[in-house]
């Protein structure tokens, strides 16, 4: 193993070590001491790679916003109909969520240090611009294509964040205990009524 990839497994060891530590402690309760223990490095070695837990926690909000913005915009990038490529990134989106089920109280309280953490806000900010242009792509493309309604693909696009968002927040919490607690039928539910008004008329 050359230094470049002995430095990718040290950065990856430290950052799994650090979810584990918020998952459990939280944002503001972690130390780096704590990430620092459960890495199982020396605080040299874990204050080598990231000067700070919040570099830490701009790390780990960045890689998970940049996969799930890769995975998307493969499917929003292919050439099948604008609704069937909106539903594939409503499941992939599910699939994804529901695969990182541990660390979702994570990601939401990412949301709550964005209120006081100028960084932090900036990168959900970036990543919501990326992901609504994302749909609003696919939206104008349905559009010129006959496929969707003549409607403003911007607005589209922010109805659907909404949409995800909200029922991801839903699932979360668990307001619904039937059917409702797969995210994936969660989020049909919705898209089969906001999707349905997209349609173009035959």
């Amino acid at each position: 193993m050359d230094k470049r990839e002995l430095s990718e497994v040290r950065k990856e060891q430290i950052l799994q070590a650090a979810a584990a530590v918020f998952a459990r402690l939280g944002f503001h309760k972690a130390r780096m001491d704590d990430i620092v223990q459960e890495a199982g490095l020396s605080k040299g070695a874990v204050y080598w790679y990231f000067e700070s837990k919040d570099e830490i926690i701009t790390t780990i909000l960045n890689r998970f916003m940049d996969r799930e913005l890769e995975n998307l915009q493969q499917i929003g990038q292919g050439e099948g109909p604008a609704l069937v490529r909106l539903r594939d990134m409503m499941r992939i989106l599910a699939k994804e969520v529901e695969e990182i089920t541990d660390l979702i109280p994570i990601i939401y309280e990412f949301y709550a240090v964005a209120a006081r953490e100028e960084t932090i806000r900036r990168a959900i900010q970036k990543y919501f611009k990326n992901y609504s242009a994302l749909l609003e792509e696919v939206v104008r493309d349905g559009i010129e294509r006959g496929e969707l309604r003549d409607v403003p693909p911007r607005d589209a696009a922010l109805s659907l964040v909404v949409l995800i968002e909200g029922c991801m927040l839903i699932w979360i919490l668990g307001a619904f205990n039937h059917r409702e607690s797969d995210l994936e039928i969660l989020f049909e539910i919705g898209f089969d009524l906001l999707l349905e008004g997209l349609a173009a008329e035959v």
